[in-house]
């Protein structure tokens, strides 16, 4: 009470308010302590030193996990497609340089020169540049093959595969040439 006998209400200056008289606890603190307020019981208590408890500190953290293993996801799919189109240029390579020596190799049957004409012709259709292309001492052809990679753009990735293919008679029974 006050010295002109009103009551104030919680200690501040002023006039008493309505209904304060016979219970100083608000209406939010009386949910407060019952546990009906959002967040279930204990929800907003305050620890000794006032600040939130454990409950409104963690509030939130299964949203970062979440977050952090989509986003760790996505890297592993990503990087394994882009490992995957490396391989498949890799593939295309071999694959244009064992079909360039064998178009080189076609006249070496007849006892002439290697065709590195038609080399370059069949390697250029199967998505490749012809690098290199020589005959052997021994009847063979070598040819050496470049394809771009698609994804170059990234900076851990070469810029281009190479793949090298022989084409030429096979060696004795015991694997020499």
């Amino acid at each position: 009470m006050s010295v002109d006998g009103r009551t104030r209400g919680r200690g501040g200056p002023g006039p008493a308010r309505r209904g304060q008289g016979r219970d100083q606890r608000g209406p939010c603190d009386a949910r407060r302590e019952e546990g009906t307020r959002r967040g279930g019981p204990g929800a907003g208590r305050r620890n000794r030193l006032g600040s939130p408890g454990p409950e409104r500190r963690e509030r939130g953290s299964g949203t970062v996990l979440v977050v952090g293993a989509v986003g760790a996801v996505v890297a592993v799919v990503t990087g394994g497609l882009v490992l995957a189109g490396l391989v498949t240029d890799l593939h295309r390579a071999r694959g244009a340089a064992d079909l360039g020596a064998l178009a080189a190799a076609g006249p070496l049957v007849r006892g002439g020169a290697p065709d590195c004409a038609a080399a370059a012709e069949v390697v250029r259709r199967n998505g490749a540049v012809l690098v290199a292309c020589a005959g052997g001492g021994d009847g063979s052809v070598l040819v050496r093959v470049s394809v771009v990679v698609d994804g170059a753009g990234a900076p851990v990735l070469p810029s281009s595969v190479e793949a090298v293919a022989r084409a030429g008679p096979a060696g004795d029974e015991n694997g020499s040439r």
